[in-house]
């Protein structure tokens, strides 16, 4: 039995239980040097303790993991909110860490003055002889950051090829000489696109010619998000960048338990509510998210919800690009992207464009 308090968050990262590797701890950040790129207010980065880093490095290999699950369970389009549903899962898990995740929530918040994140965890009929829902929320939006963008006028129908090789047209952006964070390796080239005052950003990873979503998923699960972090490396590149929403909202028992976390099914749990102590069979972990990304920014949201059944009474070669030399990086084929926290690495929103 395990007792929740409802301000409980995020505590499952302590499992480290994933199918991806895992690497040293966490280092992120943009690093960008540009003189385009002028501050509108100054590089933020969250307080943590060695052993807080070690807990967000565990995060993200569950973040990787929950992304490499979803995509191979998942045809088309998906979004995902591995934090938002880590904050849920937290609820149900012990409250050892209780303040540095209510540390890290607020802390998330107030990263950056430009952006709008806003993180609630919430409970509805905590009734023993009733259905109950256990619900984290949070939406993020935010600009690119100042003198990064993709001018409206430029954007326009470009050839996109879908995953079963056919072909068809998408409205693409386009953004020219921009000085950005990149990395490749055999499988797979990626650039980051910063938001705000750098404190997020968005890292999409597109396969190279003849591999797939899934593989590239694969290589960074192999190398680890942290060392993903790690290894970028400036360069000057020209983007072209499909203009897109999506919308996906997935049940995550299946998922979960195959990921070791079936206890949650399998038992009662316990949760303090306002005085008593109530024991719950959980019978569904349900995520919705949307996601729009356009020439000013992302906005995105994500609801992570618990519900009930009622009561009971109480290893790849990877290779530098040259800074000196410019990029071309076309998305012009399905590619999967990423929203962090640079200075932790923490993943807020994680999905796929598959152009379908």
């Amino acid at each position: 039995m395990k007792r929740l308090s409802i301000i409980t968050s995020l505590t499952v990262i302590l499992l480290g239980i994933s199918s991806c590797a895992a690497g040293p701890n966490e280092v992120g950040g943009i690093g960008i040097e540009d003189e385009r790129l002028a501050y509108a207010t100054p590089v933020n980065k969250l307080t943590l303790t060695t052993e807080e880093e070690e807990l967000v490095s565990k995060g993200n290999v569950f973040a990787t993991d929950y992304l490499s699950r979803v995509n191979a369970s998942t045809d088309g389009d998906f979004i995902i909110s591995p934090l938002s549903l880590q904050f849920l899962l937290g609820m149900l898990d012990d409250a050892k860490v209780n303040t540095f995740y209510r540390k890290l929530q607020t802390q998330l918040s107030l990263l950056d003055k430009a952006a709008t994140l806003v993180i609630a965890n919430t409970d509805e009929d905590v009734d023993p002889n009733a259905p109950t829902r256990l619900m984290n929320e949070m939406s993020f939006k935010s600009q690119w950051s100042f003198g990064l963008g993709f001018p409206k006028a430029d954007t326009r129908e470009e050839m996109f090829t879908l995953e079963d090789g056919t072909k068809k047209t998408v409205a693409t952006m386009m953004m020219s000489r921009a000085m950005l964070q990149c990395q490749g390796n055999d499988v797979f080239t990626a650039v980051r696109l910063p938001f705000g005052n750098l404190s997020y950003s968005m890292t999409v990873i597109r396969p190279e010619e003849g591999h797939t979503v899934s593989e590239a998923v694969k290589s960074l699960c192999d190398l680890g998000w942290q060392d993903f972090s790690r290894n970028m490396v400036s360069c000057v590149a020209d983007i072209w960048l499909p203009k897109f929403k999506t919308a996906f909202t997935i049940k995550l028992r299946d998922i979960l338990s195959q990921m070791g976390l079936s206890y949650y099914f399998d038992s009662s749990v316990d949760i303090s509510g306002s005085s008593d102590i109530i024991s719950i069979s959980l019978s569904q972990v349900l995520q919705k998210v949307s996601i729009a990304i356009d020439e000013e920014g992302a906005e995105a949201s994500a609801t992570s919800t618990y519900i009930t059944s009622g009561g009971s009474g109480s290893s790849i070669s990877s290779y530098s690009i040259n800074p000196a030399n410019k990029i071309v990086f076309h998305a012009d084929r399905p590619f999967i992207y990423i929203i962090s926290e640079w200075s932790s690495g923490a993943i807020l929103f994680a999905g796929k464009y598959s152009g379908i």
